[in-house]
């Protein structure tokens, strides 16, 4: 099924609908009219068999009245003509209508040399009508067929303009035939008027029918309509990559725009190729196997690779469900392509490292300052004593004293180099500064902080002003001093009942761009606050006061500043950035030398 035939099942529904319609209009009509025709024929059977009895008795009782004249009568004319007269006098005085309402009719008929001789007609025939008809006359069968010696019965003969029932006997001994009839119009008229009123009672219960399953069905298709146009928008529309599978032959049964468009096929070219044609992890073996294992647990959810008809391999996720249609197992499948995330993620485990590098190298580099400052003083004052060894020593007379003093001064000049060398080691290199655009640095290095343990439990807000002009900053640096200052925010807020960091960047002067993190932790104490970007100066418990001196010398370094405010609840770490335009005006005005 294809997804233009399930678009159209709300039409097959409806055709179903109006066919059970028909089934019922023709089991309605047909079984009373069947019904009607089985009681009409036996009642067509059962009036044969009647005007047989009628005709036969009738021919009984003329040749009785025949026998009975030869013997007894003396009429002049013969006992056949006394016999004959009695009968068209008993006709004449209707004997022949055995039944007032019916129309039954009885007729008598001799041969003569031009054909027939009616002796007893048709009760409505005109009185100077000929008595007379050809012998070959279609209307006188019945008769012809008595007068030569038959007796059975006949239908749909016409006689007078009308179609009738005839039976029809001889009566041998008066050499004339006898007809009975009845008019089939009078025998159909019951089962007509019977047939009339079941049709008119079927056309009402059909209709009454109709209009049920009408103001019922309708409604119900109505909605089921709906659903599958609804199910249609969410499958064709939908943003992730959707298609139903064929678990036999692994081919699409629909696929949407996103799948065509991620594999760079049309949805006409999709549908016609297999799993195997785009699969670039699984075999058609493993395929079919995870298949049967799918069919079997009703679902699944598994990474694998695809090649778009590119050649690119993308990664993709898939939730598979196994729903059924109609009795057919049908998988559902929505991809998810997680090339550009996994890249990403790549993209961050680097700068990551990158990042914990640069960090190890500056905190050397600071610390090296720190311990270069820290112990220049006493190496100079040993340096001094030792001078001042050397010189009482030698002016004393003690050769051995200056000796080891000069030993002594030479050790401690020689550590002097050796840190003077390992500090203008660290400083050496040059600053490399790029535009960026300062948002995106600030999503990466949030991205960065979010991964560590300690910001469960933190709503961490961003509201990033959108036009900002790109600054010109080292974007490994920048990220060092943001992710350090998103960290202490984090744990600054540790022990409080509401864990709230805020991110905002703004356009502060047309040269400069600021940044500023805050949170909702205790703030900074006025003890330390005027020496907290000191080396090793530090509000934490274990911490070295390395990383807030970091910061602000690479804020320094690009042109910048960085300085804490206290809030009513929190502090505000502000960072200023010149941006790209600011640079190179003043890097314009170095190289022209104006003021």
């Amino acid at each position: 099924m294809t997804a233009e035939n399930r678009s159209g099942s709300g039409a097959d529904h409806r055709r179903r609908f109006w066919l059970l319609v028909v089934i019922m209009t023709v089991v309605g009509f047909a079984t009373p009219a069947l019904s009607i025709v089985a009681l009409y024929q036996a009642a067509f059977d059962a009036e044969r068999k009647r005007l047989v009895d009628i005709v036969t008795n009738q021919a009984r009782l003329m040749e009785s009245v025949a026998r009975f004249d030869r013997r007894y009568t003396d009429y002049p004319a013969g006992a056949r003509s006394a016999s004959l007269l009695q009968l068209i006098e008993a006709h004449g005085r209707q004997i022949h209508q055995l039944n007032p309402d019916s129309s039954l009719h009885l007729l008598i008929g001799q041969r003569s040399h031009a054909g027939i001789e009616m002796l007893v007609d048709e009760p409505d025939a005109p009185a100077d009508a000929s008595t007379l008809v050809p012998w070959d006359d279609e209307k006188t069968t019945p008769m012809r067929l008595a007068l030569s010696g038959q007796t059975g019965t006949i239908d749909s003969v016409e006689m007078k303009g009308r179609h009738v029932l005839a039976a029809y006997a001889p009566v041998p001994s008066l050499q004339v035939g006898l007809v009975a009839h009845v008019e089939l119009r009078d025998l159909r008229r019951p089962f007509i008027r019977a047939t009339v009123i079941a049709f008119s009672a079927g056309v009402l219960l059909i209709g009454a029918g109709v209009i049920l399953f009408v103001s019922v069905g309708e409604p119900m298709l109505r909605r089921l309509r709906e659903q599958e146009a609804l199910y249609r928008r969410l499958f064709d529309n939908s943003p992730n990559p959707q298609y139903i599978i064929d678990p036999e032959t692994t081919a699409p049964i629909a696929v949407n725009d996103s799948l065509a468009r991620i594999l760079g096929y049309t949805r006409e070219e999709l549908v016609k190729l297999p799993i195997a044609a785009y699969e670039a992890k699984e075999t058609p073996g493993d395929t079919a196997a995870r298949i049967a294992r799918i069919l079997r647990c009703g679902g699944d959810e598994f990474e694998t690779l695809w090649r778009a008809k590119s050649g690119a391999i993308l990664t993709m996720l898939i939730n598979v469900r196994v729903i059924d249609q109609s009795g057919r197992k049908e998988l559902h499948c929505v991809a998810t392509d997680m090339t550009e995330r996994i890249r990403a993620e790549k993209r961050i485990h680097d700068l990551r490292d990158q990042l914990r590098s640069t960090a190890r190298a500056n905190e050397l580099g600071q610390m090296v300052s720190a311990v270069t400052h820290e112990l220049k003083q006493p190496l100079t004052a040993a340096l001094n004593y030792a001078n001042a060894v050397r010189h009482s020593a030698q002016a004393g007379g003690a050769p051995q004293v200056a000796d080891i003093a000069r030993r002594t001064a030479e050790q401690i000049e020689r550590c002097s180099e050796i840190i003077a060398g390992l500090r203008t080691y660290i400083r050496q290199g040059e600053l490399v500064l790029a535009s960026e655009d300062i948002n995106r640095i600030v999503e990466e290095a949030v991205a960065l902080t979010v991964g560590t343990s300690n910001a469960d439990g933190v709503d961490l807000r961003l509201s990033l002003q959108p036009d900002l002009l790109p600054a010109n900053v080292n974007r490994v640096q920048i990220h060092q001093v943001l992710v350090n200052l998103l960290r202490n925010a984090i744990e600054a807020t540790a022990s409080m009942a509401r864990r709230i960091v805020l991110v905002e960047t703004r356009q502060t002067q047309p040269c400069a761009i600021e940044v500023a993190v805050c949170d909702s932790g205790p703030g900074i104490s006025p003890e330390i606050a005027d020496r907290l970007f000191q080396p090793f100066v530090t509000t934490k418990r274990h911490g070295l006061g390395i990383g807030l001196a970091i910061s602000e010398a690479i804020a320094t370094a690009h042109g910048g500043r960085l300085w804490v405010e206290n809030l009513d609840t929190g502090a505000k770490f502000r960072l200023t950035l010149p941006t790209a335009t600011a640079t190179a005006t003043a890097t314009a005005t170095a190289i022209s030398g104006e003021p």
